[in-house]
């Protein structure tokens, strides 16, 4: 199989150099595609998952005590029978009202790419 670097190589012909351009392409949308897959499958993890308040105040970066006052102001709404406990999307829900929290969040969850606007499916 040829290299990308190989298209330089005055010793292909014109075709030789398209193919091995197309099968370079073809290989990278391959890996592009298998790692929205990850992405997709982990961001979905993410949001499945409760948080205390500590957790939540560590993923937004911002002091526990203020994690507290907005469960209390209702800006953030815990589980119904739960003391406190986070669901993803609700904190993705929160960063979505407030931008300002959401790239804290998304470096945390590992997803940046996917804040900045780019989807994991494509």
């Amino acid at each position: 199989m040829r290299k990308f670097s190989d298209v330089y190589s005055t010793k292909l012909s014109d075709a030789e150099k398209f193919d091995t351009l197309f099968s370079t392409l073809l290989r990278i949308e391959k890996e592009v595609a298998c790692i929205k897959a990850v992405q997709t499958l982990s961001l979905t993890h993410h949001l499945n998952q409760l948080y205390d308040p500590r957790e939540t105040s560590r993923l937004l970066k911002v002091a526990y005590s203020t994690v507290l006052d907005w469960i209390r102001d209702g800006k953030i709404e815990p589980i119904k029978g739960t003391k406190y406990k986070i669901a993803g999307w609700e904190l993705l829900r929160f960063v979505q009202m407030n931008k300002r929290y959401g790239e804290n969040l998304a470096k945390e969850f590992g997803f940046l790419g996917l804040y900045n606007g780019q989807s994991p499916t494509g």
